[in-house]
Protein backbone atom coordinates (compact mmCIF):
# COMPACT_ATOMS: atom_id res chain seq x y z
CA UNK A 1 0.00 0.00 0.00
CA UNK A 2 1.44 3.34 -1.04
CA UNK A 3 1.79 6.31 1.27
CA UNK A 4 -1.15 8.02 -0.49
CA UNK A 5 -3.38 4.99 -0.03
CA UNK A 6 -2.44 4.83 3.66
CA UNK A 7 -3.22 8.52 4.13
CA UNK A 8 -6.55 8.05 2.34
CA UNK A 9 -7.42 5.00 4.47
CA UNK A 10 -6.56 6.79 7.71
CA UNK A 11 -8.55 9.86 6.62
CA UNK A 12 -11.64 7.75 5.89
CA UNK A 13 -11.41 6.00 9.28
CA UNK A 14 -11.01 9.34 11.07
CA UNK A 15 -13.98 10.80 9.17
CA UNK A 16 -16.17 7.79 10.09
CA UNK A 17 -15.19 8.15 13.75
CA UNK A 18 -15.91 11.87 13.62
CA UNK A 19 -19.40 11.23 12.20
CA UNK A 20 -20.05 8.53 14.84
CA UNK A 21 -19.03 10.77 17.75
CA UNK A 22 -20.89 13.74 16.24
CA UNK A 23 -24.12 11.73 15.99
CA UNK A 24 -23.62 10.43 19.55
CA UNK A 25 -23.10 13.99 20.79
CA UNK A 26 -26.20 15.25 18.94
CA UNK A 27 -28.34 12.46 20.41
CA UNK A 28 -27.13 13.33 23.92
CA UNK A 29 -27.87 17.02 23.35
CA UNK A 30 -31.37 16.22 22.05
CA UNK A 31 -32.07 13.98 25.04
CA UNK A 32 -30.94 16.73 27.43
CA UNK A 33 -32.93 19.37 25.53
CA UNK A 34 -36.19 17.56 26.27
CA UNK A 35 -36.00 19.16 29.70
CA UNK A 36 -36.08 22.58 28.01
CA UNK A 37 -39.69 22.83 26.97
CA UNK A 38 -41.52 25.52 25.04
CA UNK A 39 -44.80 24.13 26.31
CA UNK A 40 -45.36 27.07 28.66
CA UNK A 41 -45.91 29.24 25.57
CA UNK A 42 -48.66 26.89 24.35
CA UNK A 43 -50.22 25.52 27.53
CA UNK A 44 -53.12 28.00 27.51
CA UNK A 45 -54.10 26.85 24.02
CA UNK A 46 -53.26 23.12 23.83
CA UNK A 47 -52.77 20.17 26.16
CA UNK A 48 -49.33 18.62 26.48
CA UNK A 49 -50.14 15.65 24.22
CA UNK A 50 -51.28 18.03 21.46
CA UNK A 51 -48.10 20.06 21.99
CA UNK A 52 -46.03 16.90 21.44
CA UNK A 53 -47.95 16.11 18.25
CA UNK A 54 -47.38 19.71 17.09
CA UNK A 55 -43.62 19.20 17.54
CA UNK A 56 -43.91 15.95 15.61
CA UNK A 57 -45.70 17.68 12.73
CA UNK A 58 -43.24 20.59 12.65
CA UNK A 59 -40.34 18.13 12.52
CA UNK A 60 -41.85 16.43 9.46
CA UNK A 61 -42.47 19.82 7.80
CA UNK A 62 -38.84 20.79 8.48
CA UNK A 63 -37.53 17.53 6.98
CA UNK A 64 -39.70 17.87 3.87
CA UNK A 65 -38.66 21.52 3.46
CA UNK A 66 -34.96 20.62 3.62
CA UNK A 67 -35.26 17.88 0.99
CA UNK A 68 -37.22 20.14 -1.37
CA UNK A 69 -34.60 22.87 -0.98
CA UNK A 70 -32.01 20.25 -1.93
CA UNK A 71 -34.01 19.03 -4.95
CA UNK A 72 -34.44 22.67 -6.09
CA UNK A 73 -30.64 23.14 -5.80
CA UNK A 74 -31.02 25.87 -3.19
CA UNK A 75 -29.08 23.65 -0.80
CA UNK A 76 -26.10 22.13 -2.63
CA UNK A 77 -24.25 20.12 0.01
CA UNK A 78 -25.59 16.58 0.16
CA UNK A 79 -23.63 15.87 3.34
CA UNK A 80 -25.13 18.91 5.09
CA UNK A 81 -28.64 17.88 3.99
CA UNK A 82 -28.13 14.31 5.22
CA UNK A 83 -26.81 15.60 8.54
CA UNK A 84 -29.79 17.96 8.99
CA UNK A 85 -32.22 15.18 8.13
CA UNK A 86 -30.45 12.81 10.51
CA UNK A 87 -30.64 15.28 13.40
CA UNK A 88 -34.30 16.00 12.66
CA UNK A 89 -35.16 12.30 12.42
CA UNK A 90 -33.55 11.58 15.79
CA UNK A 91 -35.43 14.49 17.34
CA UNK A 92 -38.64 13.20 15.80
CA UNK A 93 -38.11 9.70 17.18
CA UNK A 94 -37.52 11.13 20.66
CA UNK A 95 -40.78 13.07 20.33
CA UNK A 96 -42.63 9.92 19.22
CA UNK A 97 -41.19 8.12 22.24
CA UNK A 98 -42.81 10.82 24.41
CA UNK A 99 -46.13 10.55 22.53
CA UNK A 100 -46.38 6.83 23.30
CA UNK A 101 -46.95 7.64 26.98
CA UNK A 102 -50.17 9.49 26.15
CA UNK A 103 -51.76 7.92 23.08
CA UNK A 104 -51.52 5.14 20.52
CA UNK A 105 -48.13 5.89 19.02
CA UNK A 106 -47.93 3.19 16.31
CA UNK A 107 -49.62 5.27 13.56
CA UNK A 108 -47.31 8.20 14.34
CA UNK A 109 -44.27 5.91 14.32
CA UNK A 110 -45.19 4.19 11.07
CA UNK A 111 -46.00 7.33 9.12
CA UNK A 112 -42.76 8.89 10.40
CA UNK A 113 -40.72 5.91 9.20
CA UNK A 114 -42.50 6.15 5.83
CA UNK A 115 -41.60 9.85 5.55
CA UNK A 116 -37.97 9.05 6.37
CA UNK A 117 -37.93 6.35 3.68
CA UNK A 118 -39.36 8.67 1.02
CA UNK A 119 -36.96 11.46 2.02
CA UNK A 120 -34.01 9.03 1.85
CA UNK A 121 -35.04 8.09 -1.70
CA UNK A 122 -35.47 11.72 -2.76
CA UNK A 123 -31.97 12.55 -1.51
CA UNK A 124 -30.13 9.46 -2.73
CA UNK A 125 -31.82 9.24 -6.16
CA UNK A 126 -31.40 12.89 -7.10
CA UNK A 127 -29.76 13.10 -10.50
CA UNK A 128 -31.54 10.18 -12.17
CA UNK A 129 -33.96 10.72 -15.05
CA UNK A 130 -36.44 13.36 -13.87
CA UNK A 131 -39.48 11.49 -15.22
CA UNK A 132 -38.47 8.23 -13.55
CA UNK A 133 -37.61 10.15 -10.36
CA UNK A 134 -41.06 11.79 -10.30
CA UNK A 135 -42.94 8.58 -11.09
CA UNK A 136 -41.18 6.63 -8.33
CA UNK A 137 -41.73 9.47 -5.82
CA UNK A 138 -45.47 9.57 -6.62
CA UNK A 139 -45.72 5.78 -6.48
CA UNK A 140 -44.02 5.69 -3.06
CA UNK A 141 -46.39 8.40 -1.79
CA UNK A 142 -49.47 6.50 -3.02
CA UNK A 143 -48.24 3.23 -1.48
CA UNK A 144 -47.58 5.04 1.80
CA UNK A 145 -51.10 6.48 1.74
CA UNK A 146 -52.62 3.05 1.06
CA UNK A 147 -50.56 1.51 3.85
CA UNK A 148 -51.64 4.14 6.35
CA UNK A 149 -55.34 3.53 5.63
CA UNK A 150 -55.01 0.40 7.80
CA UNK A 151 -55.12 2.76 10.80
CA UNK A 152 -58.22 4.66 9.69
CA UNK A 153 -61.18 4.51 12.06
CA UNK A 154 -64.61 6.08 12.25
CA UNK A 155 -64.49 7.10 15.90
CA UNK A 156 -62.45 9.10 18.38
CA UNK A 157 -62.52 9.83 22.10
CA UNK A 158 -63.44 12.99 23.96
CA UNK A 159 -63.91 14.34 27.47
CA UNK A 160 -67.24 15.81 28.54
CA UNK A 161 -66.88 19.36 29.88
CA UNK A 162 -70.55 20.45 30.07
CA UNK A 163 -73.93 18.79 29.69
CA UNK A 164 -76.90 20.94 28.65
CA UNK A 165 -79.15 20.71 25.61
CA UNK A 166 -75.92 20.03 23.78
CA UNK A 167 -72.75 18.42 25.13
CA UNK A 168 -69.47 20.31 25.25
CA UNK A 169 -66.66 17.87 24.50
CA UNK A 170 -62.91 18.33 24.44
CA UNK A 171 -61.07 16.30 21.80
CA UNK A 172 -57.35 15.73 21.28
CA UNK A 173 -55.65 15.43 17.91
CA UNK A 174 -56.41 12.00 16.42
CA UNK A 175 -54.42 11.10 13.31
CA UNK A 176 -56.41 7.89 12.77
CA UNK A 177 -59.80 9.59 12.79
CA UNK A 178 -58.58 12.78 11.09
CA UNK A 179 -59.80 14.95 13.97
CA UNK A 180 -58.11 18.16 15.06
CA UNK A 181 -57.89 19.17 18.74
CA UNK A 182 -60.52 21.51 20.05
CA UNK A 183 -63.86 22.02 21.77
CA UNK A 184 -66.91 20.57 20.05
CA UNK A 185 -70.61 21.00 20.79
CA UNK A 186 -72.57 17.85 20.02
CA UNK A 187 -76.23 16.97 20.25
CA UNK A 188 -77.06 15.39 23.60
CA UNK A 189 -77.55 11.61 23.18
CA UNK A 190 -80.18 9.40 24.78
CA UNK A 191 -77.69 7.91 27.20
CA UNK A 192 -76.64 8.97 30.66
CA UNK A 193 -73.53 11.11 30.58
CA UNK A 194 -71.96 13.50 33.05
CA UNK A 195 -69.10 15.96 33.25
CA UNK A 196 -65.75 14.18 33.23
CA UNK A 197 -66.93 11.14 31.26
CA UNK A 198 -64.75 9.82 28.44
CA UNK A 199 -67.06 9.35 25.48
CA UNK A 200 -66.79 7.58 22.14
CA UNK A 201 -67.58 9.90 19.24
CA UNK A 202 -68.61 8.72 15.78
CA UNK A 203 -66.61 10.42 13.05
CA UNK A 204 -67.46 10.96 9.40
CA UNK A 205 -64.25 10.92 7.38
CA UNK A 206 -63.97 13.28 4.41
CA UNK A 207 -61.30 12.94 1.74
CA UNK A 208 -58.56 15.59 2.08
CA UNK A 209 -60.72 17.49 4.59
CA UNK A 210 -61.07 17.60 8.35
CA UNK A 211 -63.29 14.80 9.63
CA UNK A 212 -66.67 15.70 11.07
CA UNK A 213 -67.71 14.57 14.55
CA UNK A 214 -71.28 13.35 14.13
CA UNK A 215 -72.53 12.11 17.49
CA UNK A 216 -71.76 10.60 20.87
CA UNK A 217 -72.05 6.83 20.61
CA UNK A 218 -71.30 5.64 24.13
CA UNK A 219 -69.38 6.26 27.33
CA UNK A 220 -65.97 4.61 27.29
CA UNK A 221 -65.78 1.59 29.55
CA UNK A 222 -69.52 1.01 29.77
Amino acid sequence: MSIYERIGSVSIRMFKKFIYYLITFIILILKKSRGISLYRFFEKKVDFVDYLILKYQLTIIFMISIVFLYIANILHSKKAVVLLELVASVYGMLTINSIRRFTDYKPYRDIYIIYIGIIAFLISAKGINIILYTVIAILLTVLAFLYFTRYYRDYTLGEVLEVNNSVKVKVHYDICAGVKPGIYYIKRPNIGIKVGDKVILRVKRRFLRKSEIVEIVDVEGE
